[in-house]
């Protein structure tokens, strides 16, 4: 992608925050931007529930195998400490990162998805929540982790 459609793209998101939009609007903003700049076949938001150590979804382009309203309870699971806890990324780029962070990545293989980024969107220190977007094993470089670190921000506002 080149520095002019990179902007644009984020032009978009950066429009999609500042107005009176609804968050899903702004969800659905950041995975468009998402899938223009790192390219994605499914994107995820959620909130980060810290007294119940549990994660709801708020938006999901893929409805059918991930409706919005879905929870998942992340106490005592690495993963949940990594991410939710800690506030790093998780990077899985092969079927074993997501077998060791998922007990759904058998839904994962069969939609075709080997790869992930999970992005704590932060805020004064804590986690509000994840942005999430996944693909083929194998699709995701620095620069594209790099890139999900940005579009996450973006949340803030709406996971606030």
């Amino acid at each position: 992608m080149n520095s002019q459609a990179l902007l644009a793209s984020l032009a978009v998101l950066a429009g999609a925050s500042r107005g009176s939009h609804t968050p899903s609007a702004l969800f659905g903003a950041a995975s468009d931007c998402a899938r223009e700049i790192i390219g994605h076949r499914l994107c995820t938001v959620m909130r980060f529930h810290p007294e119940e150590m549990a994660l709801e979804r708020l938006f999901t382009s893929a409805g059918a195998e991930y409706p919005v309203g879905g929870r998942k309870s992340k106490r005592g699971v690495p993963w949940g400490e990594l991410v939710l806890i800690r506030g790093e990324q998780y990077v899985g780029r092969d079927a074993e990162a997501l077998r060791w962070a998922f007990d759904d990545h058998a839904t994962l293989a069969g939609m075709g998805l080997g790869a992930v980024i999970n992005t704590p969107v932060l805020y004064d220190g804590r986690c509000l929540g994840t942005f999430n977007i996944l693909d083929a094993e194998g699709s995701f470089s620095d620069d594209d982790v790099a890139a999900a670190r940005i579009i996450a921000q973006f949340l803030v506002p709406a996971l606030s």
